[in-house]
C-alpha cells in the first residue's frame, strides 16, 4: 500500500518465491539427488548465471568459478550488481569456501550472463559473456596450469574418472553447459588419475589407463 496505489493493485497478480539461495543438487546416484543450499555468503550476493566446475587450485578436488549480477530489473528495484565474480574452493565432500579475490585474481564485475571454457594451444581459457558489453577472457597462471587435457570422441556422453586412491568423479560430456553457454567438451586431469571409462550415448565403453 505504500508503493502501489489501489488502482495499480487492482490490475496486478501475486506470485510467491520460496527459495532465493544459490544452491546445488548433489547426485547421490540411482536417480536420487539432495539439495544443498549452504554455499558461502559470497555466492549469495547476486543472481548466478555463469558457472565452470574445475580444479582451480591444483589439489585434485573440484571447485566452482561463477559470475552473475542482473542489470535488467525495473527502476524501483535497482540493479542486482553486488557480485564481482566468485571462486568456491571445494573440499571433495560437498563443502565450499570462497577464495579471496586477491588470491584468486578473478574479477568479473559486469552483467555476467554466461561462462564457458575453450582450449587454445592446449591451454584452458575461461570466457565470461556480459550483457550488452564486451566478452572477457581469463587464463590461469601457466605455473598453475597442471594436468592433462582429454578430448573425448564426439559421441561421448560421460566419463567416469578414477584416481589412485579409488576416488571417483563423473564428467558429463554434454552439449550445453551453463546459462546460454557451451564449453569445450574436453576435460582436464590433475595427474592423480589412473583410469577413465568413457561411455557413448549407446552405453558402449572405452577404457583409458594413464
Amino acid at each position: 500500500s505504500q508503493v502501489l496505489s489501489q488502482q495499480e493493485k487492482s490490475g496486478s497478480y501475486t506470485v510467491k518465491a520460496y527459495r532465493f539461495a544459490t544452491s546445488y543438487l548433489e547426485n547421490l546416484s540411482e536417480g536420487k539427488f539432495k539439495l544443498r543450499d549452504h554455499l558461502p555468503m559470497e555466492a549469495q550476493f547476486a543472481p548466478v548465471y555463469g558457472m565452470i566446475v574445475d580444479d582451480f587450485d591444483g589439489d585434485g578436488l573440484l571447485d566452482v568459478l561463477m559470475t552473475g549480477n542482473d542489470y535488467s530489473t525495473e527502476v524501483v528495484s535497482g540493479r542486482y550488481d553486488a557480485s564481482i565474480g566468485t571462486l568456491l574452493i571445494g573440499d571433495g565432500r560437498g563443502n565450499f569456501r570462497a577464495a579471496k579475490h586477491e588470491h584468486s585474481g578473478f574479477i568479473a564485475d559486469g552483467d555476467g550472463k554466461g561462462m564457458a571454457t575453450i582450449v587454445v594451444e592446449d591451454r584452458l581459457m575461461y570466457l565470461v559473456a556480459n550483457n550488452a558489453d564486451s566478452l572477457r577472457a581469463y587464463a590461469m597462471n601457466e605455473k598453475r596450469q597442471t594436468g592433462k587435457l582429454i578430448y573425448p570422441p564426439f559421441d561421448a556422453s560421460r566419463a567416469i574418472i578414477i584416481d589412485g586412491d579409488g576416488g571417483i568423479r563423473v564428467h558429463e560430456c554434454y552439449y550445453g553447459s551453463s546459462y546460454l553457454s557451451q564449453s569445450s567438451r574436453s576435460f582436464k586431469l590433475t595427474g592423480r588419475e589412473k583410469q577413465a571409462l568413457i561411455y557413448d550415448y549407446k552405453g558402449q565403453k572405452e577404457e583409458i589407463v594413464f
